[in-house]
Formats: structure tokens, sequence, C-alpha cells
């Protein structure tokens, strides 16, 4: 019996860790070795203060800003191993207060898709192989949430969205060092469509900057039961435009870092994921910058 364990062991662990490492902390994407998933998971994004034009953060004094995020994502492989699609539809919760005033809204927000290929495959042998697994992709955003100018709110409780559709296009590598570790890189370009909104009683064109985004992050499969992982994304996003001239020193970066565990609960059907962030340090003109924590249940099909 222990002879069978040990032979049918390094299979799963090779399998699983391709599917971690190539979906942890993603909502909406399946797993290299899954034919499709969904996934429920409740978050909470909480504001601690904001980043000013120079780079520094500054605690609100009088504000408090707190969102609950219930997300409900899915995703498939339907005639391709190598190809994938997926989707993520949030609902937000947010309160919004002041020392006088209060508001709380609930509404939903974007509504994301994301679509990828796997151009090269990592055999999973370590450092005896250079190959990675490497995957060009496809991704934007649906402006399905109310943006800030369509606000009833003073507070801006119910803006669940910028206004805008976003499409985006880049790279994502993972190459395993051992059939354990395994180092995550990606790239991003993000595209903002301008939208329509009112300033008083006269309508103006807005549109957010182009963004870059880049993504490094470790994961660790500490067995077939569990894996943990921690990553730094750096986002850039170029000057707003307002009826199509750029609004001086309104371009801005964020710079956010995270950890992930995933625990299951039923393998290899059943995931338990868990996510916790902050980013607090080196950005600029952020509006809202804080902490976050998600608890997440996804189901894997094979």
């Amino acid at each position: 019996m222990v002879y069978a364990v040990m032979l049918v062991w390094p299979s799963h662990v090779l399998g699983q860790a391709c599917c971690s490492a190539t979906s942890a902390g993603d909502a909406g994407v399946v797993g290299r070795c899954h034919y499709a998933m969904v996934s429920m998971s409740m978050g909470v994004e909480h504001g601690l203060g904001y980043s000013n034009g120079d780079g520094g953060f500054q605690g609100y004094q009088s504000l408090s800003s707190t969102d609950a995020v219930l997300t409900i994502a899915g995703g498939i492989r339907p005639f391709d191993r190598r190809f994938r699609v997926g989707g993520v539809a949030p609902v937000r919760l947010q309160y919004r207060a002041t020392d006088v005033l209060d508001s709380t809204a609930i509404g939903v927000g974007d509504l994301a898709w994301s679509s990828g290929f796997l151009l090269l495959q990592d055999p999973m042998m370590g450092i005896d192989s250079w190959v990675p697994f490497l995957e060009v992709f496809v991704a934007g955003t649906i402006a399905t949430g109310r943006s800030p100018t369509d606000s009833d709110e003073f507070l801006l409780a119910d803006a669940t969205s910028t206004g805008g559709s976003t499409l985006s296009g880049g790279l994502k590598l993972v190459k395993f060092a051992t059939i354990s570790n395994a180092l995550r890189v990606s790239a991003e370009y993000r595209y903002h469509f301008a939208h329509m909104g009112e300033k008083g009683a006269n309508p103006i064109e807005l549109q957010s900057g182009a963004e870059w985004e880049f993504r490094m992050g470790w994961m660790y499969e500490g067995s077939i039961f569990w894996s943990l992982g921690v990553h730094a994304q750096v986002t850039i996003q170029s000057p707003l435009y307002l009826n199509g001239e750029p609004v001086n020193d309104s371009d801005s970066r964020k710079l956010f870092t995270g950890i992930t565990f995933r625990r299951s609960l039923s393998f290899p059907w059943w995931d338990l994921n868990l996510s916790a962030g902050q980013n607090m340090f080196l950005g600029k003109n952020l509006p809202r910058a804080g902490v976050n924590l998600s608890l997440g249940v996804q189901r894997n099909f094979l």
C-alpha cells in the first residue's frame, strides 16, 4: 500500500503544482491541469489614507472608507488545454463616512474577462530545463458599474466604477526551479476607453490614463494539499484626459504587495483560498490606499 502511494504521489505533486502556480491569485483563471473552475469569494477593502502627488502617504483624519466585495468567477479550457477563457463578476457594498456625514450603497462593479494561450510549457524539470510556462493573454473590463460622474451620493458611496471600459494584453511567465518552487512574472498594458460625464450642466469627456502593470511573485507548493505565494505588483498610469487634454500632475503609480494561501478541502475538487495585501507605500496620486483581505472557495473540474 505504501509503495503504491509513493508511485502515485509524484504525479499529483506535479499536477497540483502546475495548477497552483499558473492560477494562484488570479480570479477567473483556470489552472493548467483543470478543465474548468468556478469560485466565490468575500473580500474587505479598507482605506487607511491616500498617496499625494509627491509620493507620500497621508492617513485619513476624518474620513472612513470600507468596501465589502462579493466576487463570482469562472474559467474553462473549452477545446485545447493550452487555451483558456474566464470571467469575473463583483458586487460591492461600500461605506463612506466623515465627521458629519455617512453613506452606504450596494451595486454591481465592472465585469471582467480574460483569455490566454500557452506558447511554452515547462516540463517541470527544475533548472535542468530553461523552458518556462509562457502565456500570452488579452483581457478587459466592461463598465457595468456606476461612475463617479453618475453618482447620487455626496461621498460617492455608490460609485463602483471609473466609468470607462478597458482592454489589455500581456505575457505571463512561470518557471519552476524545483517541483515545489516557482517564479511568476507578468507584464500587462491596459488601455482605458473614454466615457462621457457631466460637470455641472456641461457634458465632459473623461479618459483614464494608459497603464503598465508589472508583477513578480514566488509560489511554494508544500504538498498536494496546500501552497503559499507572495507577490509584488507595480502599476504606472499616465495622466488623465479631460475633453481630450491631459490633466497636469494626474499621473499615478501604485505598489501592491500581497500573500496568497491555498488549502485543499477535498483534493482535487475543492480549494480554500485566502489572500491579503496592502498598497500604502511608494504610491502617487492614489485617493485611497490601505489593506485588503479575501477568503474564497473554488470548485475544480478535471
